[in-house]
């Protein structure tokens, strides 16, 4: 389908209100089916409304948020949940990269320091462990400023996962027993 809509929208490009209209739709696609993590009930049901639309929404997405100032309403919410979407289903830190690079353009409840944590969880998860470090890191300094435990935790977890894929045993069960803790 890429091929396809690429041409499509090179020969012959949508409207502004034909394109809000998509993006408006797919915002509320991935609104009303929130990430859930594997065993959770709605797991399934999201994973087979969004997996199909996988290309179509993070192509939408990804033209969305490089538009600045930024001017959908719940784009960046949209863009973060579908973030937590792919970590389960299909990992990519395209969409986390867009976010984080104009983080305080967006309208988000959420600190700078949840978005690093997502994208150093999903590098984890990637394999990429250096550069996951270089995101968990700063991301834990602000997490404890912050005061948001169960986040604190998990990105000890993560970090000690880390520390240990970089043979810092000792390390690595000291932060995972302050993860436990």
């Amino acid at each position: 389908l890429s091929p396809i809509r690429q041409y499509m929208l090179i020969h012959h490009p949508a409207s502004k209100r034909h394109t809000n209209a998509v993006h408006a739709y797919y915002i509320h696609l991935i609104e009303a089916h929130p990430s859930e993590e594997p065993g959770h009930p709605r797991f399934l049901e999201t994973t087979k409304v969004l997996s199909p639309e996988v290309g179509n929404i993070r192509h939408l997405l990804l033209d969305a948020l490089r538009d600045q100032p930024p001017t959908i309403p719940g784009l960046a919410m949209a863009a973060y949940s579908f973030v937590q979407f792919q970590f389960w289903a299909q990992p990519s830190t395209d969409i986390i990269d867009e976010l984080l690079c104009c983080w305080d353009n967006h309208d988000f409840q959420l600190s700078r320091a949840h978005g690093l944590y997502t994208r150093g969880k999903m590098l984890v998860r990637l394999g990429y462990y250096r550069r996951a470090s270089d995101d968990l890191e700063p991301a834990l300094d602000q997490l404890l400023a912050i005061g948001d435990r169960q986040v604190i935790a998990d990105c000890r977890y993560y970090i000690g996962t880390v520390r240990y894929m970089h043979h810092e045993y000792d390390l690595a069960m000291e932060t995972l027993s302050e993860a436990h803790s």
